[in-house]
């Protein structure tokens, strides 16, 4: 679905107050003619923003978070000081809709929202959420001057959309890249000090939206995942008698010893060592990485 280009719709406030209003929409594609940067934008009203990338790369900055804003990204914030989203110097284009929002039940909503899910989320193109998003971008863009109760209630049932999809973890059958470059950084990489926060940042996402979303294409938490990858390689190592289980432990990532036979005990069911005698090897074994 194409929308006009660089549209921005402020709304009228209805005389009463209301729980869930539209403040303003807009659709912009920037690119080096066109930048755009909210920064200007600032304001000291508590409302609440959401936007949708549909194409090209945006960044978002919001208290300690960076995170880069590619198709299918969205963010969830409140409009304080110490927010920004902008177009990079590094990117050609970035064209984006959104929604500033209004009312106390959808500030109480996006607290919530933010607090239990982070800021940071991802829809895909046929997304119940991204047709409700399209769907009142249109009827705002059609009549600016329409009834502020039924805006109200579409705001309401996007916001459900959102929250549905959100918490039902609802993801698309196939990996998403960014899940894949970590699996692949912990393959790579599991002899580093390896943690959630660095393997975010090498993959461009928050913390939190790592962790969540990992989690439903894998099944297994991110720590988990690397302690199995770490346990496999660990097994390899012990089936070498020559080589001390410090060093082992060292060669898979983990400081110390005793941390280390713990989580080995937890995922074998038997020690290190207990491991090394039963599997009867009298001498080294050629290691495949």
């Amino acid at each position: 679905m194409k929308l006009l280009q660089g549209l921005y719709f402020p709304m009228l406030s209805s005389r009463e107050r209301l729980p869930y209003e539209v403040e303003s929409c807009q659709h912009f594609h920037a690119n080096h003619r066109a930048g755009f940067d909210s920064s200007p934008w600032k304001r000291n009203q508590d409302v609440v923003v959401f936007q949708y990338t549909c194409s090209g790369l945006g960044r978002v900055q919001f208290e300690n978070v960076d995170l880069p804003q590619r198709e299918g990204d969205a963010f969830l914030i409140r409009t304080e000081p110490n927010h920004r989203y902008f177009l990079p110097e590094t990117s050609e284009a970035w064209e984006f809709i959104s929604f500033t929002f209004l009312g106390e039940g959808m500030i109480t909503w996006a607290k919530r929202m933010i607090r239990e899910h982070g800021i940071h989320y991802r829809f895909s193109a046929d997304s119940p959420v991204v047709n409700s998003l399209y769907a009142l971008y249109q009827r705002v863009s059609r009549d600016v001057m329409m009834d502020p109760f039924s805006l109200s209630a579409q705001s309401y049932q996007l916001i459900m959309h959102i929250q549905q999809e959100v918490e039902t973890g609802r993801v698309s059958d196939e990996v998403h890249p960014r899940i894949q470059r970590a699996i692949r950084l912990i393959h790579e990489q599991y002899r580093e000090p390896l943690d959630l926060e660095r393997i975010a940042a090498e993959c461009e996402l928050s913390p939190f939206y790592l962790s969540r979303r990992f989690k439903a294409q894998t099944g297994s938490t991110l720590r988990n995942y690397l302690e199995q990858v770490r346990i496999q390689r660990a097994k390899q190592y012990l089936l070498d008698v020559s080589m001390p289980v410090v060093d082992v432990a060292a060669r898979v990532g983990f400081s110390e010893q005793a941390y280390f036979s713990n989580v080995f005990r937890k995922c074998v069911g038997v020690s290190p060592s207990e491991f090394r005698k039963s599997s009867r090897v009298l001498g080294p074994v050629p290691f495949i990485t």
